[in-house]
């Protein structure tokens, strides 16, 4: 030990360039280094979420739940499994062995044994399997309120108002994802579009049409359907049945009945429909006022400040 300091000692020129090596690659790894709020957690676990519409907790541990568990026990390198059964809904967690080495099999070896499964009830939805992993953290909240909003404002005017909030919300979204290192933009506050179909029954007893014909009729028009390839000569060209319904007056319009005469009966005519927006679930308000908000979620591999500061500047870019 006494030799391996006296050769230091002598060897000053390699001791420098040792010291200098070494300051280099800490500046290098300062500079490329990113920054994060949270830290990187490997949670070693696998969600199936499963939905049974107006089934209890009893049924769904009975039906949904005991199935994907027997599945289960066929996959290796599983810790422990907890289910969770709530009404309507079936939450199973598989917690994998820390000590395993491939964890990576085993969680695809889990994603395939519940989606093996194959008896679940007829009126139940798909499992949705997820691993939980923190591979996006959230940065930054973008707020949007509405400046000309009076204290009472009426009601035509604040749906207005609201429209075009919403309007520029979804622009600010797609305009945000352009962003490099953003994962994810989540939409807080804001009410999809829906279309109120109010029935008059004296109307559909007139022209003898029932309520379940007039139901099936406005689900089987609002689709697009794929119509295959017609060729004519050496030309090609794909068929689409466009049916979707872009405005109120497309449903207004729709044929309900027709006869070989060319007469038909149209929705307005037994049916009011009303352009408006979904049913209030939760209320978002920013500083006093209704608001939606953006919540932006950076990648992995991002830098949150850089991302944090690339936001703020890509809205002064769209305002």
């Amino acid at each position: 030990m006494v030799k391996l300091i006296h050769f230091f000692i002598r060897q000053r020129l390699v001791i420098n360039l040792l010291a200098g090596l070494i300051i280099l690659i800490g500046i290098y790894t300062i500079v490329n280094m990113n920054r994060e709020a949270f830290p990187n957690v490997a949670f070693d676990m696998v969600t199936a979420t499963t939905i049974y519409p107006g089934a209890s907790p009893d049924e769904i541990e009975k039906l949904i739940s005991i199935p994907i568990e027997k599945k289960l026990r066929e996959v290796n390198g599983i810790d422990k499994v907890r289910t969770y059964n709530i009404e309507n809904v079936s939450v199973v967690v598989v917690y994998i062995d820390p000590d395993e080495p491939n964890k990576k099999k085993i969680i695809d070896d889990v994603k395939d044994a519940i989606e093996s499964v194959d008896k679940l009830p007829a009126g139940a939805e798909k499992p949705v399997v997820e691993e939980i992993v923190l591979d996006k953290t959230p940065v930054i909240d973008v707020a949007l309120t509405c400046n000309r909003e009076k204290v009472k404002p009426a009601a035509s005017e604040k749906k207005t108002n609201e429209c075009t909030l919403r309007d520029i919300a979804l622009d600010l979204e797609d305009f945000l994802y352009e962003m490099p290192g953003v994962a994810q933009v989540e939409r807080y506050g804001i009410r999809d579009r829906e279309y109120l179909v109010e029935v008059n029954s004296q109307a559909l007893q007139h022209y003898r049409i029932g309520l379940n014909t007039l139901i099936n009729k406005i689900k089987t028009r609002n689709f697009d359907m794929p119509g295959g390839v017609l060729r004519i000569g050496d030309q090609e060209f794909l068929l689409r049945t466009k049916g979707q319904f872009k405005s109120a007056d497309d449903i207004r319009n729709m044929v309900v009945l027709a006869n070989i005469e060319g007469f038909a009966t149209r929705l307005a005519e037994v049916a009011t429909v009303t352009d408006t927006l979904e049913e209030i679930k939760i209320h978002e308000r920013f500083q006093g006022k209704d608001a939606i908000i953006l919540k932006v979620w950076k990648k992995k591999s991002a830098d949150t400040i850089t991302v944090s500061e690339g936001v703020h500047q890509k809205i002064t870019e769209f305002t």
